[in-house]
């Protein structure tokens, strides 16, 4: 029944577009009479291409909340998207970001849309794609979700790690990743493919949405298979981090309705300007929660970072050890059993951090030399542990520069892993690069 509904309502339509032909479907629901206006999601796809309307629940969303669902579809299957103005008119390849300008030109004339509530998701290279527009194009989109992008520093940043393009503007964006979804290269060994693509790709694109959106504080959200980091922006411009614990490169279908919750319906346009809604978001910081980091004298309670007494977090045989002394201001009742094992470090007892918090009726863990604990089940994902790690102040991040040398690195090993020459040009670095990662 839902196939035979997303066939019926499904429009195709094509154009001639700076000289290009291009397709895209318009998928309506059975709500929609042309005389009342709605919403309208324009998603992006990956390399499914053509398939992507096939593969996504914003159909079956839009029936139960009232929007148009637009598929665009990049020119040439195997190409993809022309992300960062790779490729020119020389190579036969059109300015993609132009054609989705004009789409959404198109889409205000052709249906009943809303034009306040226009929003953008990518998948993927539908990812690379977005950004891509959200960068250039932030005053005609309400909000942006952007998910599982493989970004290639390459193509965005100059050899010596300036960038190449920069948000025109403040803009709503979510960026999602899952949590396995890491580079692949016989070179990394233990959690360097994670750290790496940690480093390379989703510090840099945190750092551009919180600089533009003017970003001073954070909070997390922790579930049994989501880490969520709330950035507060101002005039209510928020940037949201999302990993699917344990996720890898496709996102569960699930996520779609929760960047509508979350993301979607919390933001309108109001001429050219992004204005929160009066909706509330579902996901809740984690009240009472606290972080420590191996080394670090600080700690993060109730989302807030304070300095900590006594000796700093260390880890002895794989188990995180925290002088409980250093959490008595906050955690002003903590218990501490006689059942607990105990270390002596430097002259200061010391008790392993899960187990204390568990005796005190916190579910926590560890990660990546970092400690977490709430009051509610929860998992902890390498990418929570590494940003704990960064607002305590014992995670260095790379430069612009050590980013693009450290993938250009992993690139060339990538390339020797699947018996690929180095590219001669810009056209073949794309299609090994869509086959290597």
């Amino acid at each position: 029944m839902a196939e035979h509904m997303v066939i019926s309502r499904l429009h195709q339509h094509s154009a001639k577009v700076d000289g290009f032909w291009r397709t895209w479907r318009v998928y309506t629901p059975a709500s929609y009479d042309g005389a009342q206006l709605m919403p309208a999601v324009l998603t992006l796809h990956g390399g499914d291409h053509a398939l992507a309307h096939e593969r996504t629940t914003w159909h079956l969303l839009a029936e139960s909340e009232g929007f148009l669902v637009v598929y665009p579809e990049a020119l040439t299957d195997g190409v993809m998207w022309n992300a960062w103005d790779c490729l020119s008119r020389k190579d036969g390849r059109p300015d993609d970001a132009a054609f989705l300008n004009w789409l959404i030109d198109w889409l205000l004339e052709a249906y009943a849309v809303d034009p306040a509530r226009i929003y953008l998701h990518g998948q993927s290279m539908g990812d690379m794609m977005g950004t891509h527009f959200a960068f250039i194009y932030p005053d005609r989109i309400a909000a942006a979700a952007l998910c599982s992008g493989p970004t290639k520093t390459k193509w965005w940043l100059t050899k010596e790690g300036q960038p190449r393009f920069l948000p025109s503007g403040s803009c709503p964006v979510l960026r999602l990743h899952g949590e396995n979804d890491v580079f692949q290269a016989s070179s990394l060994q233990g959690r360097e493919a994670w750290l790496y693509k940690r480093q390379c790709h989703i510090d840099i694109n945190d750092a551009y949405w919180i600089t533009a959106n003017d970003c001073d504080a954070a909070s997390f959200v922790t579930t049994k298979d989501r880490n969520i980091v709330l950035y507060a922006g101002k005039d209510g411009i928020d940037y949201i981090s999302m990993t699917v614990c344990k996720g890898e490169h496709r996102p569960p279908l699930e996520t779609e309705k929760e960047i509508w919750d979350n993301l979607f319906l919390r933001y309108r346009l109001e001429k050219g300007t992004h204005v929160r809604t009066k909706a509330e978001p579902v996901w809740r910081p984690d009240a009472g929660a606290i972080a420590v980091a191996v080394g670090s004298s600080k700690c993060c309670y109730n989302n807030r970072v304070y300095s900590m007494s006594g000796h700093v977090p260390i880890v002895r045989e794989g188990v995180l050890y925290i002088d409980a002394a250093g959490l008595r201001p906050w955690l002003t009742e903590l218990v501490l059993p006689n059942e607990l094992r105990k270390a002596e470090i430097d002259g200061v007892e010391m008790v392993p951090f899960t187990e204390l918090m568990e005796a005190n009726d916190y579910a926590a863990a560890q990660e990546f030399g970092a400690g977490y604990a709430a009051l509610h089940t929860f998992t902890l994902s390498f990418d929570l542990a590494y940003t704990i790690r960064r607002f305590l102040g014992v995670q260095p991040a790379l430069t612009m520069r050590e980013a693009f040398e450290k993938e250009d690195e992993i690139f060339r090993i990538q390339c020797l892993d699947k018996g690929f020459e180095p590219p001669k040009n810009r056209l073949e670095e794309i299609w090994i690069w869509g086959h290597t990662i």
